[in-house]
């Protein structure tokens, strides 16, 4: 299969499954909020411009004030949970961001995306990037601007 075949597959697959529970989505509630990528866009931004957004650093602190801050305007409540993950160089302390809409509704959806980034672009396909900083504009902005 070349790779215009796999691309135009997975659109339509993607595309079908998306329909499918939309059309659902709407029968069962039909006031839900309409997508806004223009809006998307410009919090994928504004967490890109506090940097790299490693746990521990000032981008990470200053990215999650914003991220709560935001969600208060739309979200029934907004709070933290705490955790801690050994590393070989030390413990590192992160938190979850938990928004709740509506949390007294019967039927419930979870959405996730993480908001952090790695120290290293440790995968980058070019080995001289890998020590690198990742500001994580495809990775963790983008799925928590989408959210």
């Amino acid at each position: 299969m070349d790779r215009n075949t796999f691309l135009t597959g997975f659109g339509v697959c993607f595309f079908l499954t998306i329909s499918l529970l939309s059309n659902l989505a709407v029968a069962e509630m039909p006031s839900l909020p309409a997508f806004d990528s223009d809006s998307a866009y410009q919090l994928l931004i504004k967490q890109c411009q506090f940097g790299p957004r490693v746990p521990g650093s000032a981008a990470h602190r200053q990215c999650s004030e914003f991220l709560i801050s935001y969600l208060k305007q739309y979200a029934t409540s907004v709070k933290t949970q705490p955790f801690t993950i050994p590393m070989p160089s030390g413990a590192v302390e992160m938190f979850n961001i938990i928004a709740s809409y509506n949390p007294m509704h019967r039927r419930q959806v979870l959405l996730c995306a993480h908001w952090d980034t790695r120290p290293r672009a440790d995968m980058d396909a070019d080995p001289a990037n890998r020590g690198q900083p990742i500001v994580g504009a495809n990775d963790g902005a983008s799925g928590v601007a989408v959210l």
